[in-house]
């Protein structure tokens, strides 16, 4: 359940089923957007596309939306931490 308009911004943010390639190259698929039962954390939850080598072939892991979303500095450029690479077909996976 979203809460404040800034958790619906946030959220809007996230399309489920979408493909997104991390700013390193590998890519994710996009499974739900979670909250944290005891500290209300919203963390968007994704699959490894690849063998991870820390955790594993195709490994299902999670990250705070807001770290999911926000820009990260590649030599001295802003980049995406994701971008979106293929959207979901609907809005429901």
């Amino acid at each position: 359940m979203i809460t404040t308009p800034e958790e619906k911004k946030l959220v809007d943010q996230i399309q489920v089923g979408s493909i997104v390639q991390h700013y390193k190259g590998k890519q994710m698929k996009i499974l739900a957007v979670a909250r944290h039962t005891e500290d209300n954390t919203l963390y968007v939850v994704y699959q490894k596309l690849y063998n991870c080598e820390r955790f594993g072939d195709r490994a299902i892991v999670i990250r705070p939306i807001k770290m999911f979303l926000e820009n990260v500095l590649v030599n001295g450029v802003e980049l995406p931490r994701f971008k979106v690479l293929e959207k979901a077909a609907c809005a429901c996976c």
